[in-house]
């Protein structure tokens, strides 16, 4: 059938928020409300079902141009628990970026940490190494690449 997506943004109804009011017609369950601060240095959002039993999620990153750390988070009201809780920390300078993910997926098995290296060492003839470990692998075993970018 035919559905209509409406979206109502509100901007800075206080200073650095913004509000969204989403849904669909005629579907009445898929009512939600998000706020979102933000900031030179944060960034916050939360959001919520406007449901009898909605779920609730969050997330929100801090950092600079070289250190970040972010959370998103997801809770079930029904059943009363955290259903998503993700998190990562990254650190980046010139030539490097380094950066390290958990991922963790509540009542299933698909927790997961991630851990990456990236690093140019040579800028001129753009000589990369990287390396990656993921729990999420089928052998568990590190995965590490060198990439060179030829120049026409």
């Amino acid at each position: 059938g035919l559905q209509l997506f409406t979206t109502i943004t509100v901007d800075e109804p206080a200073p650095r928020l913004k509000a969204i009011f989403g849904f669909k017609v005629p579907d009445q369950r898929s009512g939600k409300i998000e706020l979102q601060y933000l900031h030179e240095y944060a960034r916050i959002s939360s959001s919520i079902g406007l449901t009898a039993n909605p779920i609730v999620n969050f997330s929100g990153v801090l950092g600079t141009n070289v250190l970040a750390i972010g959370t998103d988070i997801s809770f079930d009201t029904k059943f009363g628990n955290f259903t998503k809780c993700n998190a990562r920390l990254s650190f980046t300078n010139a030539g490097l970026i380094a950066s390290l993910a958990l991922h963790v997926v509540m009542n299933e098995k698909g927790d997961s940490v991630n851990v990456s290296y990236y690093h140019i060492v040579n800028p001129s003839t753009n000589i990369v190494v990287g390396a990656e470990v993921n729990t999420e692998s089928i052998d568990n075993s590190p995965k590490v690449g060198l990439a060179l970018a030829l120049r026409p």
